[in-house]
């Protein structure tokens, strides 16, 4: 009677974590890309980065350090020397992140760009 239960009880967990996988995640990824539109204004549509403005390329970067940076960024622990322009830039810009999980959809996006070489042209590509 209790491994009966227990499939019953396993079931409402199974099909949580099916939707989880297969609905929520892809929404995630969708919004990623959506919120990386305004990074990529200086660090260009690939991530690649403009050395012109300051914008490392990050394209293909460990989502685990870049969400790190981001929440940095937005607590001010990172970029807060004014002294350092591009940081106190990306400090204004990781505001507009306004919750852990859109950093972590950045995040996720950043880390699923294939790795470029940095734009020297000073052009970025949008």
């Amino acid at each position: 009677m209790p491994t009966s239960h227990m499939k019953v009880n396993a079931l409402p967990r199974f099909l949580t974590l099916l939707f989880l996988v297969v609905f929520a995640l892809p929404l995630l990824a969708a919004d990623g890309k959506r919120l990386f539109a305004s990074c990529a204004a200086c660090h260009g549509a690939r991530g690649e980065g403009n050395t012109q403005l300051g914008a490392p390329n990050i394209a293909g970067m460990a989502s685990w350090y870049v969400s790190r940076q981001l929440a940095n960024f937005a607590v001010g622990s990172r970029g807060s020397d004014n002294a350092d322009r591009y940081s106190t830039q990306m400090r204004e810009a990781a505001k507009a992140l306004v919750s852990d999980d859109q950093r972590q959809a950045v995040s996720q996006h950043i880390a699923s760009l294939p790795p470029q070489p940095v734009a020297s042209s000073g052009k970025v590509s949008v």
